[in-house]
């Protein structure tokens, strides 16, 4: 299955960047990267995409929970350097339920004693990468069009996609379940040319139109119209304020470097959201015309 193709890729490709930065002395690196895979691509992405096979059993579900016991267990040798106890108790725990009795031949008494992960080629997978991001930029699209419009996550949305790209239907059309249970969509539709609904959020996706029709979605348009200029007003203020401070050659020369690139990073953040904010703002003010 994809999801699992994918996170064995992103251990093993995280394993070989973790090992160079070890290599380097460059320990915060190291740190950084097991962080964000932890995070950003363990659980933020695969445990729920695991929770589909897991949810409906048998053979996929096994397969499943040996994908999560192997990533677990890599995983935590590969902490172990930066977090020794906190590994040791988990893995303890792993190796003994994951494997029982097999696990006297397996492994050793301690993680302290466990082969630091080796990054194991045959597990790379370019081509599942490549397709999950794919996957995730179209979930993401909708999460952020539901956070945009403040809409709770338990709201459905309809969604219709068009690609004429003849793979990239097959790949969605081959996840509809993954993309409908991680973006809350429902209905999924394909179409089989363009077009765009009424009254709809547009996003286009490398190649992939994907439409949310908002008739009915947004209840009280003048209100929520209301609600964005204000937070597009906060925003705006605040940006001011952080560009005025860039401009300081008082700070941007006497302050520390790290402070510095955290006001610029503050900057980057608040015109991102200054963007989302437009864009929602353009598309209810479609519906009111």
């Amino acid at each position: 299955a994809l999801p699992e193709r994918w996170i064995l890729s992103r251990l093993e490709r995280t394993a070989a960047e973790v090992r160079e930065a070890l290599d380097a002395y460059r320990f915060n690196d190291a740190a950084v990267r097991l962080y964000q895979f932890t995070w950003n691509e363990l659980c933020d992405w695969y445990l729920e995409a695991a929770k589909i096979p897991l949810g409906e059993g048998g053979p996929a579900a096994d397969r499943t929970r040996g994908v999560l016991l192997h990533v677990l267990e890599r995983l935590l040798r590969l902490l172990h350097p930066i977090m020794p106890f906190i590994s040791e108790e988990i893995w303890q725990a792993v190796v003994a339920e994951g494997w029982g009795a097999a696990r006297a031949g397996r492994f050793p008494e301690s993680i302290m004693v466990a082969a630091y992960p080796e990054p194991l080629g045959a597990l790379s997978d370019d081509a599942a990468e490549a397709a999950m991001a794919r996957l995730m930029a179209l979930v993401r699209a909708v999460r952020n069009l539901r956070s945009e419009l403040n809409l709770p996550p338990s709201r459905r949305l309809a969604v219709d996609l068009f690609t004429a790209d003849v793979a990239a239907r097959r790949l969605l059309e081959g996840e509809a379940r993954l993309i409908t249970v991680l973006a809350r969509v429902e209905p999924l539709t394909f179409l089989d040319a363009p077009a765009r609904p009424q009254h709809a959020a547009v996003e286009s996706l490398d190649g992939v139109e994907l439409y949310v029709p908002l008739a009915g979605v947004v209840q009280d348009v003048g209100g929520e119209l209301g609600r964005l200029e204000r937070e597009l007003a906060k925003v705006e203020g605040e940006l001011g304020a952080t560009a005025a401070k860039l401009r300081n050659p008082q700070f941007t020369e006497k302050a520390p470097e790290d402070v510095v690139e955290e006001v610029r990073a503050k900057g980057a953040q608040l015109e991102e959201r200054r963007a989302a904010l437009g864009r929602s703002l353009e598309r209810l003010r479609a519906m009111e015309a």
